[in-house]
């Protein structure tokens, strides 16, 4: 059994279909820089002990060799627009809310 944060069951992922690659830049977000926008690659994108290729950290604690790739399935964007309900609906879709491999399944 799989619990958010909050405490609410997930269901356990049987097979996972990856979607696309993301991968994102530094840059400006408000007063701050940050890499969370993340943007479909097309092809092969290579990853290493770093992470994707190309794909950038703001943060130093952001990345390296235990936080290489982040991957998160489409189902449970619903889980956190329940969590998270003032945060705008685009924050729970693949991209500006620095996931690297969003899936389904």
């Amino acid at each position: 059994m799989i619990r958010s944060a909050r405490g609410r069951i997930l269901q356990p992922m049987i097979q996972t279909t990856i979607d696309c690659v993301l991968i994102g830049r530094v840059a400006p977000l408000g007063p701050e820089a940050s890499a969370i926008r993340k943007m479909p690659q097309e092809g092969r994108v290579p990853v290493g002990p770093a992470g994707l290729r190309g794909d950038e950290h703001a943060y130093h604690r952001h990345g390296g060799p235990d936080k290489a790739v982040l991957h998160y399935a489409f189902e449970h964007y619903a889980v956190w627009s329940a969590e998270f309900p003032r945060r705008p609906r685009t924050w729970h879709g693949p991209g500006p809310s620095a996931r690297t491999f969003p899936a389904s399944g």
